[in-house]
């Protein structure tokens, strides 16, 4: 079998490629930029039906951000051709964005919340996956090798050395996945693909203060040294209800917020830019 990844040289791409190819012979890496996981760049991710046989996989990580305007309909159009192509031998990646803010677990029918257009297109792009039994994950907040700069871990990590961390909000509760969980759930998938929408996240609700002290832990530093300032204090939950996900697929995160976080830090001080 073939298993193409779109979006490889993204920060989840990059991470799923290199599990896959450690994993796998026959994975090839699809991106509009090239980097030394790639294997193909294309102009336009149409173009991945020539490299299919059979018996391939598609696992959809790129234009996640599509556009439903008459401007960015091209996107729209290369979706549902793959879609239609792969049918239910396709991932594609959504977001736990989709819903309203809770203090309660949100499962995968608790109501979604369309208020931007990243919003109504991940609500579009889910509708036309499930449309040809295709595979929906809604992840959660993913971290790990690889991610953006811009991330909540970075900003607490610039700040290692201040004795203050200056953050837009330490009280709000997420739920943060690492990378390797969501790895591990693809490859189960792909051995046993069923159709459907299921949130991917560890289930634990995990507050911003709390990152930021197993951040500061895993420098060597002790949390009492910094004053923690918060730019406002609205309180805002987002935890997800895996149930679902682990039962159809006999999956659930093995790594901790301490252990995930560990981990991080241990491959940031390795390439550390700060």
């Amino acid at each position: 079998m073939n298993i193409i990844i779109t979006g490889a040289s993204g920060f989840i791409g990059q991470n799923i490629t290199k599990y896959f190819k450690n994993n796998y012979e026959n994975v090839i890496a699809v991106s509009r930029k090239k980097n030394n996981l790639v294997d193909y760049v294309v102009k336009d991710y149409g173009e991945v039906k020539s490299l299919c046989n059979q018996d391939s996989f598609l696992i959809h990580l790129a234009d996640n951000n599509i556009n439903n305007n008459s401007a960015n309909n091209f996107n729209l159009d290369i979706l549902i051709e793959l879609a239609n192509f792969f049918s239910d031998k396709m991932i594609y990646i959504s977001s736990a964005a989709v819903y309203a803010k809770s203090k309660n677990k949100l499962n995968e029918n608790s109501p979604t919340f369309d208020h931007n257009n990243y919003v109504s297109n991940k609500l579009l792009s889910e509708k036309i996956v499930l449309n040809n039994n295709g595979i929906v994950l809604r992840l959660s907040n993913v971290y790990g090798k690889y991610m953006s700069k811009s991330t909540i871990f970075y900003d607490i990590i610039r700040q290692i050395n201040s004795e203050r961390i200056i953050l837009n909000n330490f009280y709000s509760i997420r739920d943060f996945i690492f990378i390797d969980d969501i790895s591990l759930l693809m490859h189960k998938i792909v051995l046993k693909p069923v159709s459907g929408i299921y949130n991917v996240g560890t289930g634990k609700a995990t507050s911003i203060k709390k990152l930021t002290n197993e951040i500061i832990k895993n420098y060597g530093k002790k949390k009492d040294i910094y004053e923690y300032i918060s730019k406002n204090t609205i309180k805002s939950s987002l935890v997800l209800d895996v149930s679902y996900v682990k039962k159809v697929f006999k999956w659930s995160a093995e790594f901790t917020i301490n252990k995930g976080v560990e981990e991080f830090i241990k491959y940031e001080k390795k390439n550390s830019y700060f």
